[in-house]
Protein backbone atom coordinates (compact mmCIF):
# COMPACT_ATOMS: atom_id res chain seq x y z
CA UNK A 1 0.00 0.00 0.00
CA UNK A 2 1.34 2.87 -0.92
CA UNK A 3 -0.96 6.39 -0.47
CA UNK A 4 -0.07 9.68 0.22
CA UNK A 5 -2.15 12.59 2.37
CA UNK A 6 -5.40 9.98 2.05
CA UNK A 7 -7.86 10.70 4.71
CA UNK A 8 -8.50 7.84 7.41
CA UNK A 9 -10.55 10.00 9.33
CA UNK A 10 -13.09 8.53 11.98
CA UNK A 11 -12.74 5.08 10.52
CA UNK A 12 -12.46 1.67 12.59
CA UNK A 13 -9.61 -0.04 11.42
CA UNK A 14 -9.65 -2.10 14.61
CA UNK A 15 -6.83 -4.69 14.10
CA UNK A 16 -5.83 -2.94 10.58
CA UNK A 17 -3.15 -4.45 8.89
CA UNK A 18 -0.59 -1.24 7.95
CA UNK A 19 2.64 -3.43 7.19
CA UNK A 20 5.35 -1.89 5.25
CA UNK A 21 2.62 0.57 3.96
CA UNK A 22 3.74 3.92 2.99
CA UNK A 23 1.20 6.62 4.04
CA UNK A 24 3.11 9.95 4.57
CA UNK A 25 1.19 13.21 5.50
CA UNK A 26 -1.63 10.84 6.02
CA UNK A 27 -4.76 11.86 8.72
CA UNK A 28 -6.04 9.28 11.29
CA UNK A 29 -8.02 12.36 13.18
CA UNK A 30 -10.46 10.32 15.67
CA UNK A 31 -9.78 6.86 14.24
CA UNK A 32 -10.34 3.63 16.14
CA UNK A 33 -6.41 2.10 15.80
CA UNK A 34 -6.95 -0.58 18.64
CA UNK A 35 -4.08 -3.68 17.58
CA UNK A 36 -3.33 -2.07 14.03
CA UNK A 37 -0.45 -3.20 12.69
CA UNK A 38 2.21 -0.58 11.58
CA UNK A 39 5.44 -2.16 11.39
CA UNK A 40 7.87 -0.81 8.96
CA UNK A 41 5.11 1.53 7.78
CA UNK A 42 6.10 5.01 6.79
CA UNK A 43 3.94 7.40 8.51
CA UNK A 44 6.10 10.43 8.39
CA UNK A 45 4.05 13.54 9.00
CA UNK A 46 0.51 11.56 9.45
CA UNK A 47 -1.74 13.23 12.01
CA UNK A 48 -3.36 11.00 14.83
CA UNK A 49 -5.24 13.82 16.95
CA UNK A 50 -7.83 11.78 19.23
CA UNK A 51 -6.61 8.79 17.75
CA UNK A 52 -7.18 5.67 19.77
CA UNK A 53 -4.25 3.62 19.56
CA UNK A 54 -4.29 0.98 22.49
CA UNK A 55 -1.86 -1.71 21.95
CA UNK A 56 -1.21 -0.04 18.32
CA UNK A 57 2.15 -2.03 16.77
CA UNK A 58 4.49 0.79 15.76
CA UNK A 59 7.54 -1.67 15.61
CA UNK A 60 10.66 -0.35 12.96
CA UNK A 61 8.03 2.17 11.72
CA UNK A 62 8.77 6.40 10.66
CA UNK A 63 6.60 7.88 12.81
CA UNK A 64 8.91 11.52 12.60
CA UNK A 65 7.14 14.41 12.27
CA UNK A 66 3.94 13.20 13.35
CA UNK A 67 1.03 14.47 15.53
CA UNK A 68 0.97 11.93 17.98
CA UNK A 69 -1.97 13.55 20.36
CA UNK A 70 -3.55 10.42 20.37
CA UNK A 71 -6.61 9.71 22.76
CA UNK A 72 -4.68 6.06 23.82
CA UNK A 73 -1.16 5.09 23.32
CA UNK A 74 -1.32 2.17 26.37
CA UNK A 75 0.37 -0.65 24.99
CA UNK A 76 1.83 0.61 21.98
CA UNK A 77 4.98 -0.98 20.85
CA UNK A 78 7.69 1.28 19.35
CA UNK A 79 11.21 0.94 18.35
CA UNK A 80 13.82 3.04 20.38
CA UNK A 81 15.05 4.52 17.42
CA UNK A 82 16.08 8.41 16.51
CA UNK A 83 13.60 8.76 13.68
CA UNK A 84 10.87 7.03 15.80
CA UNK A 85 10.79 10.12 18.13
CA UNK A 86 12.65 12.91 15.48
CA UNK A 87 9.96 16.12 15.52
CA UNK A 88 7.42 13.92 17.18
CA UNK A 89 4.42 16.61 18.40
CA UNK A 90 3.00 15.09 21.39
CA UNK A 91 0.04 16.23 23.74
CA UNK A 92 1.30 17.40 27.01
CA UNK A 93 -0.35 14.37 29.10
CA UNK A 94 1.71 12.05 26.68
CA UNK A 95 4.90 13.80 26.65
CA UNK A 96 4.80 13.97 30.74
CA UNK A 97 4.13 10.17 30.70
CA UNK A 98 7.04 9.03 28.56
CA UNK A 99 8.73 11.20 31.02
CA UNK A 100 7.46 9.49 33.64
CA UNK A 101 8.58 6.17 32.36
CA UNK A 102 11.79 7.12 33.63
CA UNK A 103 10.78 7.08 36.86
CA UNK A 104 9.24 3.48 36.45
CA UNK A 105 13.23 2.26 36.16
CA UNK A 106 15.48 2.52 38.79
CA UNK A 107 16.69 5.42 38.52
CA UNK A 108 20.89 5.77 38.45
CA UNK A 109 20.44 8.02 42.03
CA UNK A 110 18.25 9.19 44.71
CA UNK A 111 19.19 13.03 43.35
CA UNK A 112 17.71 12.04 40.03
CA UNK A 113 14.66 11.15 40.96
CA UNK A 114 14.13 13.64 43.08
CA UNK A 115 14.80 16.04 40.08
CA UNK A 116 12.71 14.11 38.05
CA UNK A 117 10.10 14.42 40.08
CA UNK A 118 10.90 17.80 40.62
CA UNK A 119 10.70 18.30 36.84
CA UNK A 120 7.52 16.92 36.54
CA UNK A 121 5.97 19.08 39.36
CA UNK A 122 4.64 17.06 42.42
CA UNK A 123 0.59 17.35 41.74
CA UNK A 124 1.44 15.86 37.93
CA UNK A 125 4.10 13.36 39.19
CA UNK A 126 1.11 11.75 41.60
CA UNK A 127 -1.49 12.10 39.02
CA UNK A 128 0.87 10.31 36.18
CA UNK A 129 2.22 7.64 39.66
CA UNK A 130 -1.76 6.63 39.81
CA UNK A 131 -2.49 6.25 36.02
CA UNK A 132 -0.11 4.02 35.67
CA UNK A 133 -0.36 2.07 38.34
CA UNK A 134 -3.78 1.37 37.15
CA UNK A 135 -2.78 0.59 33.71
CA UNK A 136 -1.01 -3.17 33.09
CA UNK A 137 2.23 -2.46 32.14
Amino acid sequence: LKLSNCVFDDLDLHGADFRQASVPFSSFKRTNLKFANFESANLYACDFTDADMHRVNLKDAITSDTIMEAKDLFGATVTLDCRSFQGMKLSPGWYYGWLFYGLVMVPPSKDVEEKLIQLLGPERYMVLRDQYARRRM
